[in-house]
């Protein structure tokens, strides 16, 4: 008796486990997302609400060919906002899903690029620490804050790969008899 309630409980459970599987989602919202030159666009974000309290109840994105899919568990009236990068935000009519109309099947929706004028433009750019070229290495002092008040010695001391000896000897990449040149003259710097 005990293996005939085994058996019957396990095949209830197995049943169970089946038609829930095979259960499919009843309602669904369909379309397709395309811009003015009918490329579809992809990766855009498909926010399904509520009409009547505006309720966010799912989040999809789209697929490489612009299309996507909102699975629903219930009838209802629904929107749909879309945003992607580049576009402006589409806001649905409202969508009526209906015992008589569950898969509602959107129009290709043709998303609107959004274009945006600048006031100005300022342009800024800054001389790095240290320029290497074939022949030279050039160090822009002002390009530290920390170069302000120093002397050319103690700037030299800063560079990476230049060494000042206790008398004053200075080595590059441990090349002594190394040329110093400010604003493109030679000049002899003598060690404090």
């Amino acid at each position: 008796m005990k293996k005939l309630q085994q058996v019957l409980l396990t095949g209830f459970f197995l049943g169970l486990v089946s038609f829930s599987f095979g259960q499919q989602i009843p309602y669904s919202i369909r379309g397709k997302l395309m811009n003015k030159t009918q490329q579809p666009i992809e990766a855009a974000t498909v926010n399904l609400f509520r009409s009547n309290d505006s309720v966010a109840i799912k989040t999809v994105i789209s697929a490489t060919d612009g299309g996507f899919v909102i699975d629903l568990h219930q009838k209802g009236d629904y929107r749909i906002t879309v945003t992607a990068s580049g576009f402006k935000k589409y806001q649905s009519a409202e969508i009526a899903i209906t015992e008589n109309q569950a898969v509602h099947t959107l129009n290709s929706i043709v998303m609107e690029a959004e274009t945006k004028q600048l006031d100005e433009v300022t342009v800024t750019s800054k001389k790095p620490f240290i320029e290497q070229r074939i022949d030279k290495m050039i160090v822009n002092v002002d390009a530290q804050i920390s170069n302000a008040g120093s002397t050319a010695m103690e700037v030299l001391e800063k560079s990476p790969g230049v060494t000042v000896d206790k008398d004053g000897v200075i080595a590059l990449k441990g090349k002594q008899q190394v040329l110093v040149y400010i604003d493109g003259r030679p000049t002899y710097i003598v060690p404090n």
